[in-house]
């Protein structure tokens, strides 16, 4: 019989950190209070350092002498992150994570992190987890964060928020590969409502859930060996796609830093797809000029969300909440509706 290890849960370890403005201000009383809100959050306080300075630097919080200062504590102490007093600004957060290397955190995440531990419902739970996000959101477009393919912070945001709104896992595919002719000729026409632009292959090695796979192996796909010394992937996924109901979205960044989305209804076909790595035939009602004039026009990355059900009413008011202009909520139109672009006389 194999051997059972538990792992204990790690303790996060940090250092409080304020900046006092005045003589006979608060601060003090401030990051006592903090402590309070970190050790509710579970978290052990190892050190606290308060900075004396007329402004807030706009770059660093405390400065860049203070920050040397700090980064010596961490090493010193063993801790795991550092918490601010006060609400950070994107390029602060930015500056704090690469100079001290490690997890940086104000008093508004905290709070936040109190609230998603306490709620009990699952609809308190996900405003909670939505709240979160849609703080986090604000550090990352103040960033400028732009995405695509694996490095993708928006995919993975993408997929958080189909997780809360489906209470079911989420995959995120490649959605640039058309469906073969022979295929659609053979498994889809006449068997399916579908034109041959309304369909396409939805692919990843290895990104889909074992549970959203008809059938799955682990085989050993080359995909980075040819830019790197050695394969890196150690095994990838593979499968057909469960058939069923599906939501294609997807939540995006421009690089000024605006807030858009995309929401689809559809369905993977029950069509065996004969290729590799976790893929399905998928159909979305007016596909073809929904890849044109949103996809391709909007320059959306070609990595795609993919919900197990429909769930595009939820979806839309989440995108609403957290921002994004319902100017900027693209949807597949019907036919007959058309696009600002799209030619009428063609």
């Amino acid at each position: 019989m194999a051997e059972i290890i538990e792992l204990e849960d790690q303790i996060e370890k940090v250092i409080l950190v304020g900046v006092s403005e005045q003589d006979g201000d608060d601060a003090e009383d401030s990051v006592a209070e903090l402590a309070e809100l970190v050790r509710t959050a579970g978290a052990v306080v190892v050190g606290t350092l308060i900075q004396k300075r007329e402004l807030m630097h706009p770059g660093t919080y405390v400065g860049t002498g203070k920050v040397a200062e700090i980064a010596a504590m961490i090493a010193e102490r063993g801790a795991t992150g550092i918490v601010c007093d006060d609400e950070l600004s994107p390029a602060q957060l930015k500056n704090l994570e690469q100079m001290l290397d490690t997890k940086v955190m104000d008093r508004t995440l905290i709070i936040l992190d109190i609230f998603a531990a306490r709620a009990t419902t699952s609809e308190g739970k996900i405003q909670v987890e939505l709240a979160q996000l849609k703080y986090r959101l604000s550090r990352l477009t103040g960033r400028g964060i732009p995405v695509s393919c694996e490095v993708d912070i928006y995919g993975c945001l993408s997929e958080f928020i189909g997780t809360c709104v489906s209470a079911d896992t989420v995959t995120l595919l490649d959605i640039n590969n058309t469906v073969p002719d022979d295929m659609y000729e053979e498994s889809i026409k006449g068997k399916f409502n579908y034109t041959h632009n309304d369909t396409f292959m939805g692919f990843h090695c290895g990104n889909t859930n074992s549970k959203k796979l008809t059938s799955c192996n682990m085989k050993y796909q080359m995909i980075m060996a040819r830019t790197l010394p050695e394969e890196v992937t150690q095994g990838t996924l593979e499968g057909d796609i469960v058939p069923g109901d599906i939501t294609f979205y997807r939540l995006q960044s421009t690089a000024d830093n605006k807030l858009r989305a995309y929401i689809a209804q559809g369905e993977v076909l029950p069509v065996a797809t004969r290729s590799f790595g976790g893929i399905g035939i998928f159909a979305i009602p007016e596909m073809g000029r929904f890849y044109r004039h949103v996809l391709i026009e909007k320059n959306f990355p070609h990595h795609g969300a993919v919900a197990f059900g429909h769930f595009g009413k939820a979806l839309y008011e989440v995108f609403k909440y957290i921002g994004v202009p319902v100017e900027d909520l693209n949807f597949n139109q019907p036919k007959g509706m058309l696009y600002p672009t799209e030619n009428p006389f063609a």
